[in-house]
């Protein structure tokens, strides 16, 4: 027998002398706010904001811990969760739009798009599992670990250039039928009505910027 497999008997021996082995039943209940109305917060949007765009995506998460008694290894532990995710995208009506009337064109060049954070998690659609040889000693506190993880991971992948990129023509519909049905029914614009509607954002590349006319108003919503 070598070292190593002595050692897993004689751990599993004391695991199972000890009564390590266990089962349990979880029972879930709302126990309400937790304290008074006072404790909950409600947060203002300056400005408003136009929610422009939607991603939704199953996302996967894994992490592996090696475990190691005086230096042998004995085995892994693999925690794996699945979770499906919503991105939601807004542009934001305080920051400055930009707005040309040239040549029968009315072109608005609004502001970058920014993502909801936290993003939203459904979290009847998780699905969590561990494996190894260790997993029902340290699988349920590895998959806690993993999910606390999961929301900088998220955020941060909301606002990469991929995912950014990804959403950018569902986005500009939303904008394009924003200016359609309110941007230019308002005095300033009554004139545009009618006109050809092309609608940038102030993040795009610099090459789609260049076809913006150089005259512009900006507009403080």
């Amino acid at each position: 027998m070598t070292s190593r497999s002595r050692v897993l008997a004689f751990i599993l021996g004391i695991g199972v002398t000890t009564g390590v082995w266990y089962s349990w039943q979880k029972k879930i209940e709302w126990g309400g706010h937790g304290g008074s109305v006072d404790m909950i917060e409600v947060l203002r949007i300056k400005g408003g904001a136009l929610q422009v765009s939607t991603i939704r995506s199953p996302e996967y998460f894994t992490s592996t811990v090696i475990h190691k008694f005086f230096g042998i290894r004995l085995g892994t532990t693999i925690a794996q969760i699945v979770l499906p995710a919503t991105y939601t995208y807004v542009v934001h009506l305080a920051t400055a739009w930009k707005v040309t009337v040239k040549d029968n064109v009315f072109t608005v060049v609004a502001p970058a798009v920014k993502a909801n954070s936290p993003v939203a998690i459904d979290t009847q659609g998780i699905k969590q599992q561990s494996s190894g040889i260790w997993s029902a000693f340290t699988g349920q506190s590895q998959l806690d670990a993993l999910l606390k993880a999961v929301t900088p991971v998220l955020d941060k992948k909301a606002m990469s250039p991929s995912y950014v990129q990804f959403q950018r023509e569902a986005a500009r519909a939303t904008v394009k039928e924003f200016v359609e049905k309110w941007l230019v029914t308002q005095e300033s614009w009554k004139g545009a009505k009618g006109l050809d509607i092309k609608v940038f954002f102030s993040d795009e590349p610099i090459g789609a910027l260049q076809s913006v006319p150089s005259a512009s108003v900006s507009i403080d919503r």
